[in-house]
């Protein structure tokens, strides 16, 4: 059995131990808040994020139409040019038949 002398010196060796042992518990207390206060950023990152895409997704949408209306407005000049050329062309027989 241990004697008292030998218990007190036991509790002398482990203060040490339980003074680290706090100090440790409070660093991790404190990482574990700043986990938390990390964690919260990137949810709110994450938000932004999403609305951000679905900006992008709407203007792409919207891009991908105005390329549409160019397209066909390309398309409608193009027959215009042709519907003229195809005047000139009459314009030129035209006066073609009067020489006759």
């Amino acid at each position: 059995m241990l004697s008292k002398d030998d218990l007190k010196e036991i509790g002398n060796l482990l203060k040490p131990i339980k003074k680290t042992l706090d100090s440790h518990t409070k660093v991790l207390d404190s990482h574990t808040k700043t986990l938390g206060s990390h964690s919260k950023t990137l949810e709110s990152q994450m938000k932004k994020l999403e609305e951000i895409e679905h900006k992008l997704a709407t203007n792409t949408a919207s891009t991908m139409g105005i390329e549409k209306k160019i397209g066909s407005a390309l398309e409608l000049r193009k027959d215009v040019y042709d519907l003229r050329q195809q005047v000139k062309d009459h314009e030129e027989r035209i006066n073609n038949l009067g020489r006759i």
